[in-house]
């Protein structure tokens, strides 16, 4: 049978010699591998959850208990009973507003995972566990999904070492040793904020990341009645509104209102044409021309423009400098798209993403997926599924319902993609150091409904292309935003059939719209209106900062 064993805070995956498949699973996660991840002893590791106060004495009990078993290395029962306690600390996740739960409940998830996933690892080969390396990385993912960061996010850290060890990296993957044979990828010049599980720039200065960075002088390549676009104010800017609130990992549904339908004034019916997508004509002539198709992807209608809306292009501009950048378009609110800034990371060069690659490095990790077009739908639900999964159901059959992976940190989950990308160079002009990073994928026809966030936010795209429009916030009362706490930042109009009988005040406010390709950089300033859909099998990743 498999063991795991803690003597000296090493973790070895022993099978038996009986088979090929044991031999080649027989190794070790490095020499020492995890001799850095447990503590010594069983009372550092309950010290994890830094604030038990409350907990009740039962629960404590039952924490510590496992604990000890698993020290004392009795797997079978250690597994049993950290199934038993992740039932008992999932409900009190979920209950209420997941902001307002107390961390010492995900800090307990992420102890009890840590503890569950050492003993599968153990039973691998255990009669009737069913017990594989899917099993495994579940187990990891839903600490990392639930839990708060513990040990240095030792979950990512035994996510990556049972990956390596499986063998399922990748043919795309060549990992770099460590002195202890642990990644040491992101100690060294990133901190994890274990109350939120941000990632903080730590010991690096704003003025090493303006060096370091791919700073070359440039002019906006056209600038657009830009001007226009923030004039005409119909009145203040409106307050604080935050993103829509995640309630839990499953199937758990906001509360919408009915939406009732409508059309809006457009001159024509939407036709269908082929051509550059980031070749947007917005004469009177092409206003009619909303769909966007190749011969390999399926037909994807662009939003209708309402006639009596003034819209242009957003302004591009070739790689700023950080301080141009800063004068030109972040103190003054004004939207543009970067090019030529992040064209050097490994996700578009050395290790280009697409769905080989994502399901190569990824496809085993467990992940939420968004179902249904909208989150505002009644129809709409969150499931847990893997990336490969995902891949397989939704993003290659055109016919399936609508899956998005939408505004997960994904990196820091999975730290083999958090390796081909990098912080845009223009976060550090932010006053605080943590940076939000995001990852938004799936098929071609996805769409984040109109809606704002308090941040800065630079949307990355890396495959596939995304169409985007933007609305002031000065616009604000004229997007009718709703009523409901839980989409108070969420326009009530549906931009694909925008209903302005319903909405009359949106019928003359001035927009801003963009074809977003793979290596180009968006710029949205906090609390712009932004409506996104993808045309394509599309990845973005996005950066919120303030």
């Amino acid at each position: 049978m498999e063991s795991v064993s803690l003597v000296n805070n090493t973790v070895c995956l022993e099978q038996p010699s009986g088979s090929d498949d044991a031999k080649s699973m027989n190794k070790q996660l490095g020499p020492g591998p995890c001799r850095k991840l447990l503590p010594e002893n069983k009372e550092g590791f309950m010290n994890v959850i830094t604030d038990k106060s409350a907990m009740s004495c039962s629960v404590l009990s039952l924490l510590e208990t496992a604990v000890n078993l698993l020290y004392k290395e009795k797997y079978l029962a250690c597994l049993d009973l950290c199934e038993t306690v992740l039932d008992k600390i999932w409900e009190e996740l979920n209950t209420g507003y997941w902001k307002d739960v107390h961390l010492c409940w995900r800090q307990a998830y992420s102890l009890v995972s840590v503890a569950k996933a050492l003993s599968e690892g153990a039973l691998l080969s255990e009669p009737g566990r069913n017990i594989d390396h899917a099993v495994i990385l579940r187990t990891c993912d839903m600490g990392l999904l639930m839990g708060a960061p513990i040990l240095g996010n030792v979950l990512a850290k035994m996510s990556r070492e049972f990956q390596q060890a499986f063998g399922i990296l990748g043919q795309w993957r060549r990992l770099s040793d460590s002195k202890d044979g642990v990644s040491q990828r992101g100690e060294k010049n990133e901190q994890l904020d274990a109350s939120s599980g941000h990632k903080r720039f730590a010991n690096v200065s704003k003025r090493q990341i303006i060096e370091n960075g791919q700073e070359k002088g440039g002019f906006p390549a056209e600038i657009e009645d830009v001007e226009t676009f923030y004039q005409n104010s119909p009145g203040e800017s409106c307050s604080f509104i935050a993103k829509k609130i995640r309630l839990s990992l499953e199937s758990q549904s906001f509360n919408k209102l009915n939406k009732k339908s409508g059309t809006a004034q457009i001159s024509q019916p939407p036709k269908c044409f082929r051509t550059d997508p980031d070749k947007i004509d917005t004469s009177e002539k092409q206003t009619n021309d909303r769909c966007m198709m190749s011969a390999d992807s399926p037909v994807i209608p662009l939003p209708p423009k309402v006639s009596t809306q003034k819209t242009s292009k957003i302004p591009r501009c070739s790689c700023p400098s950080v301080e141009m950048f800063q004068a030109m378009f972040m103190d003054v609110g004004h939207p543009v798209v970067i090019t030529d800034a992040i064209g050097y990371w490994p996700a578009l060069t050395t290790r280009q993403w697409n769905l080989n690659y994502l399901r190569s490095v990824a496809g085993c990790r467990t992940v939420p997926v968004e179902i249904g077009t909208r989150y505002t739908e009644e129809s709409w639900t969150q499931k847990l599924m893997t990336i490969g999964q995902m891949i397989d159901q939704y993003v290659t059959n055109p016919q399936a319902d609508k899956a998005y992976l939408a505004q997960h940190q994904l990196f820091d989950q999975v730290w083999e993609l958090r390796d081909d990308i990098s912080v845009p160079v223009y976060c550090c002009l932010g006053e605080d150091e943590d940076v939000d990073i995001n990852a938004w994928f799936g098929p071609a026809g996805t769409i984040s409904p109109l809606h704002q966030d308090p941040k800065h936010n630079f949307l990355c795209q890396v495959m596939g292309k995304k169409y985007v429009r933007l609305y002031s916030e000065d616009h604000t009362e004229c997007v009718y935003p709703h009523p409901t706490r839980l989409l108070h930042n969420t326009s009530q109009i549906d931009l694909d059939a925008p209903d302005l009988k319903q909405y009359p005040k949106f019928k003359d406010i001035p927009c801003l719209e963009t074809v977003l390709g793979p290596g180009e950089m968006l710029y949205i300033p906090p609390k712009h209106w932004h409506y996104v859909k993808s045309l394509a099998i599309s990845f973005s990743v996005s950066f919120w900062w303030q």
